[in-house]
């Protein structure tokens, strides 16, 4: 009797295991659809730089932007980067700023030929003197990084326009022209 409950229990026991295996096998399964299902979304966003490198650029961001201007024919490009990329009115980069600056600097690294304008821009603060300042200051802070990133300074210029050049749709005094841009160009 004794083994005939024995083998009942492992029989019991047995059939858990092979039921546990089969959910976890299940939501192996699901886990793992769902990541090859991101991969796939994302995988369109990693684009190969002449170098070999990679860069996830995607869709709809100043990276894809750049990224599609360096592919391109075109001799010159304009870009606005966006976010917040300064403390305040001060030419100290923000930590998203600073992150940019590696991703930059890698296409940059691919594309020998191209050069690059940083202008600096402030909003108006009433003292045009001091917003023009400040705007140098932002360029050649950025230029700075970007140099101290690899790109040689021959392929770097920089340059303030003050509060005279804000973004289309804002004030002069919108805190949203505490930005620089950049201006790219072959040869």
């Amino acid at each position: 009797m004794r083994f005939v409950i024995n083998g009942v229990f492992f029989a019991i026991a047995l059939s858990l295991a092979g039921v546990l295996l089969l959910s976890m096998r299940a939501c192996s399964t699901a886990k793992t659809e769902r990541r090859l299902a991101a991969t796939e979304n994302t995988t369109a966003d990693i684009v190969d730089l002449p170098d070999g490198g990679t860069l996830m650029a995607s869709k709809g961001t100043v990276t894809r932007s750049l990224v599609d201007w360096l592919k391109s024919d075109a001799d010159t490009g304009n870009f606005e980067l966006g976010g917040q990329e300064f403390v305040g009115r001060t030419a100290q980069p923000t930590p998203e700023s600073l992150g940019r600056v590696p991703r930059l600097a890698a296409m940059l690294k691919a594309y020998p030929e191209v050069h690059l304008v940083v202008t600096g821009h402030a909003s108006a603060s009433g003292n045009a003197a001091a917003d023009e300042a400040l705007a140098l200051e932002r360029a050649k802070a950025a230029a700075k990084l970007i140099e101290g990133s690899g790109i040689p300074a021959e392929r770097i210029r920089f340059e303030g326009q003050g509060s005279a050049a804000p973004l289309a749709g804002t004030k002069p005094e919108d805190p949203r022209n505490e930005r620089v841009s950049l201006m790219l160009t072959r040869g």
